[in-house]
């Protein structure tokens, strides 16, 4: 066999790199010499090679801060999260992390609602695009929604033709009003979306829209990737999906954690293979990484702060 064991193949290829007094493994050691020693059991192709017609995906961030009420509550949820990290003796999965991170990431996702809406205000008065905001939380969902209906999908506004239809896609709604709600979006002129991004991860043909925020980061990049995908069908005729990552600034708060982690794992996994295709990603790995990330810079804004 070419790659007998996971230990040999470790030894052999694995690159490993300090991260505070951690060991961590990152990435392959020589890409050339292993893309030569497996040039014939990996054999990829990459997206432009098979289907130059789609769009690429261009992915940009809109850089969000927090009110110094907001992060103080905020820091106190980390604190939290940093006395119940420490005290566990289990392995822990990253469902477990992922839930005890729910305070963080819900406070997180409330706080960049301002920055979401004056960004899409700044789109309907540039573009007469369509747009699609995908969310998490159904409370976050909810709030965008109503602010954004109430702003360009009223009684007074249809009557003066000024309308844009303000639409939701959720987890609670079924398949059949899922496609509806999917036809009717694609049918109209301009209009904007709220979806759920695990909801409208699969399964959707958005390919009237090319441009979309992510309100609140995946902790698994691959839905996120997912719902990017939502745009990127036969019929699509911009050159480029264009998404907007709300990304909320801060030492402690997950984006920039989340977003280093992310990149640096897309950044290893496609020097390595192929250039282009989502990588598979581990959410345990993802996790642990994010936590462990997380808690050295609250000790570091504590020791600031003494």
């Amino acid at each position: 066999m070419r790659l007998p064991s996971e230990a040999g193949f470790k030894r052999d290829w694995v690159s490993t790199f300090w991260e505070g007094n951690r060991l961590r493994e990152g990435g392959i050691k020589n890409v050339t010499r292993f893309r030569e020693y497996v040039k014939d059991l990996c054999i990829r192709r990459e997206r432009p090679e098979v289907m130059s017609e789609l769009p690429l995906v261009n992915r940009k961030k809109l850089i969000i801060t927090m009110d110094l009420q907001t992060e103080k509550v905020y820091d106190e949820a980390v604190e939290d999260f940093m006395k119940w990290y420490e005290s566990q003796t289990m392995a822990l999965s990253a469902m477990h992390i992922l839930g005890a991170m729910q305070k963080m990431r819900h406070l997180v996702a409330l706080a960049k609602i301002p920055a979401t809406m004056e960004y899409v205000d700044e789109f309907v008065e540039d573009t007469d695009r369509k747009l699609v905001i995908f969310a998490h939380h159904k409370d976050v969902q909810y709030l965008l929604w109503d602010e954004l209906k109430n702003k360009y999908d009223t009684l007074e506004l249809k009557k003066k033709g000024e309308d844009i239809p303000v639409f939701k896609l959720t987890s609670e709604m079924s398949g059949e009003e899922r496609f509806q709600v999917q036809t009717q979006f694609n049918a109209a002129k301009r209009a904007i979306m709220i979806a759920s991004t695990l909801a409208a991860g699969e399964g959707l043909n958005l390919q009237t829209c090319a441009d979309c925020v992510m309100h609140e980061r995946q902790w698994n990049p691959a839905n996120e990737e997912q719902a990017e995908g939502r745009f990127i069908r036969i019929g699509q005729t911009s050159s480029f999906v264009n998404a907007v990552y709300a990304h909320c600034e801060g030492l402690t708060t997950i984006d920039p954690h989340l977003d280093r982690i992310v990149e640096r794992k897309r950044l290893q996994f496609h020097a390595t293979m192929n250039n282009g295709e989502a990588p598979q990603w581990s959410s345990d790995m993802i996790a642990k990484d994010l936590a462990e990330s997380i808690i050295r810079a609250h000790r570091a804004k504590k020791g600031r702060a003494a």
